[in-house]
C-alpha cells in the first residue's frame, strides 16, 4: 500500500465534506471529553476514527524508539533493576464484541504464562492492514492553542531539548524484553491530570513540562480477513485476533512496578524529596547512553487524584507518580500522521 495525501486518504475512506463517520469504539472510552482511539485528519481539523480491529495498549516503565535500520518501531520494556523496585511484563489479549460490554480473555494468559521476561521473545505479526502502510504518530493541529487529549506528544521524549536533547539512545539491556511494531497508529490513550516540572535534584535547570502520558495505545486497522498474531514464548499457540466486524480487541503490555524481590506493588510518595520514594521515573535514566551529565527528575506540579482509562481489565494508576513510558524520537519529536 502507498502512502497517499490527505485528500486521497479522506476520499478512500468515503468521507464527506472531511467528516468522518463510526463511533464503535466504547471499549476504549475514557473521559467523556476524549473520544478514544486512532485518527485521521481532515483537511482542517482532525477527527477520531473510533473502528480499529486491534488496540495495544501500554502502560509501565519502558522507551519507544525507531529502528534505523528497518524504519519499524520498538517499545522496549524497561526490566533492570535498581535497589529498591524491579518490573515484570504481563501481556493479556481481549476480546469485546459490539453488542456484549464484558471483556473476553482470550489465548492462554494465565499469570504464569503472560510473563515476559528479559531475553525472551515477543513476535506481533499484522496480515491484511488497512489504512495505514506503516507506523504513524497521531498528532493533530492544536485547537484553541491546546493539543489534543490524544495527541501522542504527551509522552516524554528524552531527547526534545526539554529534556536531554538529541543523540541520547536507549539501551537495549535495559529496555528488554522488545516488541517489534510495523503497523499502526501511537496516540495517548489517557494523560496525566496532574502536571509535572522536570528538574536537577538540587532544584535547578528547573522546567514546567505539564501533563505526560500515563497510558499509551498503538492502533490498528484490518482488512476482511487480515489478523493479528501474537507469539509469546510461554503459550503452546500463538493468539490470533481475526478481523471481525461485529467485535474489537485489545492487548495490554503492562510492566508493573514491584519492591524488588517481592510481589508487592510499588507504593510511592508523590511528594516525596527522595527521586526513589517519589516514584519510578528515575529508572529511566539507566537506559540512556550515552549517560548524561546530570540527571534530570520528575516533579508533581499540581497533582490530582486523577481518573480510570476505561479499558478492558483494570485501568487505574496513580496519577501523581506515573509509571509512564518514554520515548526517544529525536530533536523535532515523533513523525505526525499522516
Amino acid at each position: 500500500m502507498n502512502k497517499m495525501n490527505r485528500r486521497d486518504y479522506l476520499k478512500g475512506m468515503g468521507a464527506a465534506a472531511g467528516v468522518i463517520a463510526g463511533t464503535e469504539l466504547n471499549v476504549l472510552a475514557q473521559r467523556p471529553e476524549q473520544a478514544l482511539a486512532a485518527a485521521t485528519v481532515t483537511e482542517n481539523k482532525s477527527q477520531l476514527l473510533s473502528s480499529s480491529d486491534v488496540t495495544l495498549v501500554f502502560h509501565g516503565l519502558m522507551g519507544i524508539w525507531q529502528d534505523p535500520q528497518t524504519g519499524a518501531w520498538t517499545v522496549g520494556f524497561h526490566s533492570k533493576a535498581s535497589g529498591a523496585h524491579e518490573h515484570q511484563l504481563m501481556v493479556t489479549a481481549y476480546q469485546k464484541a459490539n453488542t456484549t460490554p464484558p471483556c473476553t480473555q482470550q489465548g492462554d494468559t494465565a499469570p504464569a504464562k503472560a510473563i515476559v521476561l528479559p531475553g525472551e521473545p515477543l513476535l506481533l505479526e499484522i496480515t491484511n492492514p488497512r489504512i495505514l502502510d506503516g507506523v504513524y504518530f497521531f498528532q493533530p493541529p492544536p485547537t484553541g492553542g491546546k493539543k489534543h487529549d490524544n495527541d501522542f506528544s504527551w509522552i516524554v521524549n528524552l531527547e526534545s531539548q526539554d529534556w536531554y536533547g538529541p543523540n541520547h539512545r536507549p539501551l537495549a539491556a535495559v529496555y528488554d524484553p522488545r516488541l517489534i511494531v510495523t503497523n499502526g497508529l501511537f496516540y495517548t490513550l489517557m494523560k496525566t491530570s496532574s502536571t509535572f516540572r522536570r528538574q536537577q535534584a538540587d532544584g535547578e535547570d528547573h522546567r514546567t513540562i505539564g501533563n505526560i502520558a500515563q497510558y499509551v495505545a498503538a492502533n490498528i486497522y484490518l482488512r476482511p480477513g487480515g489478523q493479528v498474531k501474537l507469539t509469546l514464548p510461554k503459550q503452546p499457540q500463538p493468539i490470533l485476533l481475526q478481523q471481525d466486524p461485529n467485535a474489537s480487541y485489545e492487548i495490554h503490555f503492562m510492566n508493573t512496578c514491584f519492591k524488588k524481590g517481592t510481589h508487592t506493588a510499588c507504593d510511592f510518595k508523590p511528594y516525596h524529596p527522595n527521586k526513589v520514594m517519589r516514584s519510578d521515573f528515575y529508572m529511566h535514566f539507566d537506559g540512556i547512553h550515552p549517560q548524561p551529565a546530570a540527571e534530570l527528575e520528575l516533579v508533581v506540579g499540581i497533582g490530582t487524584q486523577g481518573t480510570t482509562a476505561g479499558i478492558c481489565g483494570e485501568g487505574s494508576a496513580n496519577d501523581e507518580s506515573p509509571c509512564s513510558a518514554v520515548g526517544f524520537g529525536g530533536p523535532n519529536g515523533f513523525p505526525v500522521f499522516p
